[in-house]
């Protein structure tokens, strides 16, 4: 690593080392201006399409010279409710008056805002289709990870206090989560915790796999090994019930010109009806 960075700084290179941990720059191993850094980091941190469009964008004018237009780094929002029916997204009061209604069952739905910004609901999607089809209420809320203030993310369990309960009471008779890992294992996990019981509803994890639905079916294992932790066995710290796979990994698009493949989730139907039936 010293070797490479030595070359690297000797050289004519625009070096910009991420720290993967947090996405942003790190300017001790980098060779720019600190309004760089923050942009840059900026346009990482926040992530999505526009904001990596315009990143490309900002990089060709700073150090190649062009005059593209681009857009400042935009802060998306971190925690919602997401339906497809809507071209927006709705607070907590208005999605209670056009959506529920008080005399059917109400599941929530947990996602991570990852998959709402790289357009990647597919699953989500038809999950909240087959809740609805089945007589039942949807309720569907993405996060973004554990709270952080200088980021804005205010973690699962201000989600939970704000969008699944209302007057101390919860709205919801049954949560599905489609979320990775275990939250009560992380900093802020005493405070999820406490959250899960306040709201003291059963909470499903529904698997989503990175094999492919191929993959899924054909094998002895199913699960890969990839999946085991993020899926089965750290959820269960949370408490949650472990249940099967409703979603399987598939790349959806290649780019004709990097070669890259764009990779999404896709519900497997057959499981998805069975599970929720």
């Amino acid at each position: 690593m010293d070797q490479l960075l030595s070359s690297l700084n000797s050289s004519d290179a625009k070096v910009f080392v991420i720290r993967p941990e947090q996405n942003t720059v790190n300017p001790d191993f980098s060779k720019q201006e600190k309004e760089d850094y923050k942009n840059i980091s900026s346009y990482l941190k926040y992530g999505g399409k526009e904001n990596f469009e315009n990143l490309l964008l900002y990089l060709l004018n700073r150090f190649v010279d062009t005059e593209y237009k681009f857009v400042a780094p935009v802060q998306p929002q971190w925690e919602g409710i997401y339906h497809p029916d809507f071209d927006y997204l709705p607070t907590l009061d208005e999605y209670l008056e056009k959506k529920i209604l008080p005399s059917r069952f109400t599941i929530g739905i947990c996602f991570h805002q990852s998959h709402l910004q790289s357009g990647d609901t597919n699953v989500v999607d038809r999950l909240i289709k087959e809740i609805e089809y089945q007589g039942a209420n949807a309720l569907p809320v993405f996060f973004s990870g554990s709270q952080d203030a200088l980021n804005g993310t205010h973690g699962l369990d201000w989600v939970i206090e704000n969008y699944f309960l209302k007057e101390g009471k919860p709205l919801v008779d049954v949560m599905i989560s489609l979320l990775f890992f275990s939250f009560c294992m992380s900093p802020s996990g005493s405070n999820v915790l406490v959250a899960l019981k306040k709201l003291g509803v059963p909470v499903i994890k529904a698997v989503l796999t990175c094999n492919s639905f191929e993959e899924w079916r054909d094998t002895i294992q199913g699960l890969s090994i990839a999946d085991i932790p993020s899926q089965v066995a750290l959820p269960e710290f949370d408490g949650f019930l472990i249940t099967v796979p409703i979603g399987a990994m598939v790349f959806s698009q290649t780019n004709s010109l990097t070669g890259d493949h764009i990779i999404k989730y896709l519900p497997i139907s057959e499981e998805l009806l069975n599970w929720l039936v």
